[in-house]
């Protein structure tokens, strides 16, 4: 996922892409990553990875997670957060027609193997509009309050308090 080395810096907010085929969602890269960090740097890492999962219908209710990245916790008045945005491979049901038709007839998208580096018009087209879908879901205006962002660590924050179930004071921007 390429984010070991920004843990490693205590970076206050990433985002990460996952891009890897993983047709049941598992968020299997993510999961190693948190057990790395913990290990080798220290890094606790929580999430909820229920969003992302497969219904019946093999859709996710969300393209992306919040992560709470927990540095250090001396105490509570001494805890040192950072914030990942992990967005992940999915597919809503809410995208174009295209898509889903592209889904329809390629049962393994969006979870294709990168053996084939040949991309038609279609697939690309399909991959391209499922990424702008994931992106601009993260802009919605319930998931900002309504707000238009200033900032990076204000955007977190307003993703943070939609997206978060114990978004604790601790978690608050300063």
């Amino acid at each position: 996922l390429a984010v070991y080395e920004l843990l490693r810096r205590k970076c206050k907010f990433i985002v990460c892409v996952d891009g890897g085929q993983e047709a049941g969602m598992e968020c299997a890269d993510l999961i190693r990553l948190q057990r790395y960090a913990e290990i080798d740097l220290g890094i606790r890492m929580q999430y909820d990875i229920t969003d992302l999962q497969l219904n019946d219908n093999r859709l996710s209710c969300a393209y992306a997670i919040l992560v709470k990245i927990i540095y250090s916790q001396a105490d509570a008045d001494n805890t040192e957060l950072g914030w990942m945005l992990y967005i992940k491979l999915a597919t809503t049901g809410t995208e174009p027609a295209y898509v889903t038709d592209y889904r329809r007839t390629n049962p393994t998208f969006p979870h294709q193997t990168t053996g084939d580096q040949f991309f038609d018009e279609a697939q690309f087209e399909a991959y391209r509009m499922l990424g702008e879908c994931a992106a601009e879901s993260l802009f919605r205006s319930e998931l900002l309050d309504g707000v238009v962002p200033d900032s990076l660590e204000r955007w977190f924050q307003a993703l943070a308090n939609n997206l978060l179930m114990d978004n604790d004071a601790a978690f608050k921007c300063t």
